[in-house]
Formats: C-alpha cells, sequence, structure tokens
C-alpha cells in the first residue's frame, strides 16, 4: 500500500537477475530483515507467500516459459520462503512436508493457466522471447574479440609507446620498470577485457596512491592514458 513501486520493480529486477543465475547485480538487505515488519506489524505468512509465487509463476507461463523451467523458478522462489517469513527451516518442512519444494512447485504449475486474447500479454511474450533467444546466443568477450592474448600483447606494447612518448604523462613512469609494467598491463587488460584472470596485483587505488599523493596524478592525466589507449586500439583495427 506504501511502498515504492519504482524502487520495488528495481530491487526484484535486480534480486531476480541474481537468483535466476544472472549477474550479482542485487545489493539489497537479506530476505528476512527485508520481511520481518510484514510479518510483525501484517502478519505476513505461508498462504501469503502461495499466492506471490503463483502470480509469479502464471507471469511466466504468459510470458511462454515452459513448465520445466517454471517448476524450477517456483523452487527457487520456495527455498527462500522460511527467510522470507523470518523462521527456522524446520517449521516449514513440518507445516507441509514438502521440505524441497517440489509439491508446491507442481501445484503452482498447475493453476499457471495462460489467459487468452491479452495483446499486452502477447506483446510482453515477445520481447520476453526475443530477449531470451538473444541470452542463449553465443557470447563473446571483448577479450576475445580483440583478438586474444596476441591482441592485447601488441595493444600495450604499442600504448605505452606511445605514453613514454607523450610529455603530458610520460614523466610518472620515469623510475618505472617498463619491463615489469608492460607484463602487469597485459595481464590485467586480459582480466579486464574479459579474458583469462592471471592478474594477481594489487588493487587500483594502492598502485596509485603514491602517484596522487607525490606526483598529483589526476584527470587530465587519466584522459590522456585513455586518449593514447584509444588510439593504440584504432591504429590496430579495432
Amino acid at each position: 500500500k506504501n511502498t515504492d513501486m519504482k524502487k520495488q520493480r528495481r530491487v526484484q529486477k535486480s534480486f531476480l537477475t541474481f537468483a535466476f543465475g544472472g549477474p550479482k547485480t542485487y545489493s539489497g538487505v537479506g530476505m528476512r530483515k527485508a520481511h520481518q515488519k510484514l510479518v510483525d506489524e501484517q502478519g505476513l505468512n505461508d498462504s501469503h507467500m502461495d499466492v506471490i509465487v503463483e502470480l509469479l509463476g502464471k507471469t511466466l507461463k504468459e510470458l511462454g516459459v515452459g513448465d520445466a523451467d517454471i517448476t524450477e523458478a517456483a523452487s527457487i522462489a520456495n527455498s527462500v520462503r522460511d527467510e522470507v517469513l523470518c523462521r527456522e527451516p524446520k517449521e516449514h518442512s513440518k507445516r507441509s512436508g514438502d521440505a524441497d519444494g517440489s509439491k508446491f512447485a507442481e501445484n503452482m504449475l498447475a493453476n499457471s493457466k495462460l489467459p487468452s486474447g491479452n495483446n499486452l500479454d502477447i506483446k510482453r511474450s515477445q520481447v520476453f522471447n526475443n530477449a531470451m533467444a538473444t541470452s542463449a546466443a553465443p557470447v563473446t568477450s571483448l577479450y576475445e574479440r580483440l583478438g586474444g592474448a596476441p591482441a592485447v600483447d601488441a595493444a600495450v606494447d604499442q600504448f605505452y609507446e606511445k605514453v613514454l612518448a607523450d610529455e603530458r604523462v610520460n614523466f610518472f613512469f620515469k623510475n618505472t620498470d617498463m619491463k615489469k609494467q608492460r607484463r602487469v598491463q597485459k595481464s590485467f587488460l586480459t582480466f579486464a577485457f574479459g579474458g583469462p584472470k592471471t592478474y594477481s596485483g594489487v588493487g587500483m587505488r594502492k598502485a596509485h596512491q603514491k602517484l596522487v599523493d607525490e606526483q598529483g596524478l589526476n584527470d587530465s592525466h587519466m584522459d590522456t592514458i585513455v586518449e593514447l589507449l584509444g588510439k593504440t586500439l584504432k591504429e590496430l583495427g579495432v
């Protein structure tokens, strides 16, 4: 009733993305903390949870999701039931004799009838299916698209030639072991571009703190570095 639904939708999208195995962008509070007030003050219970999961199932059905995936989604939703209802897990298993949620998922699926004649639902289904098809297509990382290790090696070598020739930033590398610097940078960019994780150096803040404190590293210098990296990639045909 008093919920900011714009925020609620945003948080729920982030949570379901994580719960269904996608990127972990959810940074909200835990299920128990998020629902404790609803349990204490408004009596949130199993029957309400059943309705929520049933509606989720109907939504997925309307979007053309297959029965097996709906059942799995219901089981995932059911797996956080005890946290949402702020109780110990044994209470749920005693209540229903369905600790893994499989019976509940079957019942929910049976109730997920696909309504007909709803143009909005059909349109949403098409959008959803297009998104599913896109996500199912092979996704290559920037590292692979650039050409892998040989391309990164060439880019870093050529990039540092530009850096060392540019008076706007070359003084930062006056006392730097460039052989080591190139090696570390190749490892870092390989990881940053989605390739194998071989980078084991310190974090960005720690690596550059001395340059900020003693040599005044700032935005203008960073702009130059990015500019030179862009020029390098352009020259390499990226």
